[in-house]
């Protein structure tokens, strides 16, 4: 069989390679008689940031086996995933609900500045096919509410046959789940949506209160964006009508939706990749 040979001339040169997503250098000093320090890294081709690094120093016992416990050691770093971190940096939610017997309307903004940093779900055994690959990030946003409803005339919870809830609004989190593999390059995805509801069970005035299932839908990014450290936002909207299951059973409910999320990749502390 012919054989192959590496030598100076023939060998692959810094920034030929096609896409790499790590890379391995590092350098020799010979002391003689097989007497070698070596010093080697791991570098993420993307970030450049480090991943790992060994260095130690042969013998002239071990100098021709040692190359394999060498191999070892670039492998486990090179294979171990490397740890990425997402925080909220936008939000944005802004919904209706209406019947013929009244509309119910919400906004959410981000407020106090970006969400904590989070990271992906520790496994015990990463290489499982059944390990969450999800992010669950949260941030403080703030909720404004408007509404008002119709019916029967009751005294105190619909006087004059009708109510309005006037405008009120909270401080509160909003909990996102993305799901995304750091070592695929598969897109980022999540879900968003809301539920459709007029009126309140808490305070059924004029007995208006109707509500459907849930509404939503997803939206993706690229890998290499969300990798990339740069803002990256998910858009959503949606709309329609669904039939009620609460005091009018089967009245339409014309709902629609308008959403947007701002993910950004970080460092652990926070600060910019």
């Amino acid at each position: 069989m012919p054989s192959a040979s590496v030598t100076v001339a023939t060998r692959v040169k810094t920034g030929q390679l096609l896409n790499p997503t790590v890379t391995v250098n590092g350098s020799i000093v010979s002391h003689g008689e097989g007497d070698i320090s070596y010093s080697i890294r791991v570098v993420n081709s993307k970030t450049g940031k480090v991943k790992g690094s060994i260095s130690g120093r042969t013998t002239p016992n071990n100098y021709l086996s040692i190359s394999a416990d060498i191999a070892k050691q670039l492998a486990k770093i090179i294979c171990q995933p490397e740890e990425v971190f997402l925080r909220i940096t936008g939000y944005t939610l802004s919904d209706s609900s209406s019947t013929s017997h009244g509309e119910h309307t919400s906004s959410h903004t981000l407020s106090g500045g970006p969400g904590p940093v989070g990271k992906t779900f520790v496994c015990a055994d990463p290489s499982s096919p059944t390990c969450p690959k999800v992010f669950q990030l949260e941030a403080p946003v703030t909720s404004t509410f408007t509404g008002h409803v119709t019916g029967t005339a009751i005294p105190m919870l619909c006087p004059g046959g009708s109510w309005d809830y006037g405008t009120s609004s909270i401080q509160q989190s909003t909990r996102q789940n993305i799901s995304f593999d750091p070592e695929k390059n598969d897109p980022a995805t999540t879900g968003a949506g809301m539920i459709p509801e007029v009126c309140d069970v808490f305070e059924d005035k004029c007995g208006a209160h109707d509500f459907a299932e849930s509404q939503g839908s997803t939206a993706g990014v690229p890998a290499a964006d969300i990798m990339s450290g740069a803002p990256v936002t998910f858009s959503f909207s949606g709309q329609g009508t669904a039939a009620s299951e609460g005091d009018h059973p089967g009245i339409p409910i014309s709902w629609k939706y308008s959403e947007t999320l701002t993910v950004q990749r970080v460092n652990a502390d926070g600060s910019h990749i």
